[in-house]
C-alpha cells in the first residue's frame, strides 16, 4: 500500500479559518436579526447547532488524518524492518561464501 494511497480520499476542506468564518457568520446572522426584531434565541440556536456541526466534522477529519498518518509511519516502519531483515541475511550469506 503506497502511501499516497493512504491519504487519497482524505479531505482537508474543514480549517480553523473556515470553522471561525461559520461563527462569525452566525453572529452576523443574530445580530442582523436582532436588529430586525426577530427571536434571537432560535437563531443564536441555529447558529451554534451549525458551529457545532462544523466542529464535529472538522474533528471527524482530523480522526481520518490520524488514523492515515499512522498507517503510513507503520507501513514505514514495517518496510525499514523488512529491509535490515534482507540486509542481514546478505551479510549472513556473504560470510558463508567467504
Amino acid at each position: 500500500m503506497s502511501i499516497s494511497s493512504i491519504f487519497r480520499g482524505v479531505n482537508s476542506g474543514t480549517t480553523a479559518s473556515g470553522i471561525a468564518n461559520s461563527v462569525a457568520n452566525s453572529a452576523a446572522t443574530t445580530a442582523t436579526n436582532a436588529a430586525m426584531g426577530s427571536s434571537t434565541l432560535a437563531t443564536e440556536s441555529s447558529g451554534i447547532a451549525g458551529a457545532e456541526s462544523t466542529i464535529q466534522n472538522s474533528v471527524s477529519e482530523q480522526e481520518g488524518m490520524n488514523n492515515a498518518i499512522t498507517a503510513a509511519m507503520n507501513a514505514l516502519n514495517f518496510n525499514m524492518a523488512e529491509n535490515q531483515v534482507i540486509k542481514k541475511a546478505g551479510d549472513n550469506a556473504k560470510s558463508l561464501t567467504q
